[in-house]
């Protein structure tokens, strides 16, 4: 839970700095994979979903958005954000304890589930991959791009990623790497990738 702590604490600062980040290259990635994301009508899941900034942009483009996040600091700071919009709902919750009540076009998780424990992600695609609707369903995860399976920065815990170790915490579920891109941004690099379920 440190980094949740971390979140609980620097909530307001983490809004400052990244509410107003240019994604285009993520949103331009997503888009080759799931063209109806410009179009409107998917039902998408926002995991650790933060201040509520990528749930507005698919508000916007009139998606249904249910968000959730494990800081309740973030969780209140993106209610007020969302509050305008009647296709957003919010929750505080865990990616652990998380259960929905519907299933879901899209799972759209950036740059969340990179503080989960390596060895932990292979149950989190399983469960999560369940809550695909369909085949044509799409999974949208990124992480920092790295070989470091475990690595401290201050009061936070990350695990970084590599197509290779991607695809091996991949392993059991029923999901598959349909797609990857490596980006740069702030002078870091990202692994974006799109998970499907296996035909």
């Amino acid at each position: 839970m440190i980094s949740i702590e971390y979140y609980n604490k620097s909530a307001e600062e983490f809004f400052e700095k990244n509410h107003n980040l240019n994604l285009t290259d993520t949103y331009n990635f997503a888009m080759e994979y799931i063209p109806e994301l410009g179009e409107g009508g998917l039902s998408i899941l926002d995991v650790g979903c933060g201040t509520g900034r990528d749930a507005v942009e698919f508000a916007k483009k009139n998606h249904n958005v249910i968000g959730f996040d494990g800081s309740y600091r973030m969780t209140e700071i993106a209610i007020n954000q969302t509050k305008k919009y009647d296709n957003i709902k919010i929750l505080n919750s865990t990616f652990e304890d998380f259960e929905p009540e519907n299933v879901f076009d899209i799972i759209w998780a950036q740059c969340s589930l990179l503080h989960v424990k390596y060895d932990c992600l292979g149950e989190i695609f399983k469960k999560y991959g369940l809550w695909l609707r369909d085949d044509n369903s799409v999974f949208f995860i990124s992480f920092k791009f790295g070989v470091m399976r475990h690595r401290v920065d201050g009061e936070r815990k990350f695990t970084d990623l590599t197509a290779d170790s991607l695809v091996s915490a991949l392993k059991g579920t029923n999901l598959k790497l349909s797609g990857y891109k490596i980006v740069e941004s702030n002078n870091q690099k990202f692994i974006l990738g799109i998970l499907k379920k296996e035909g």
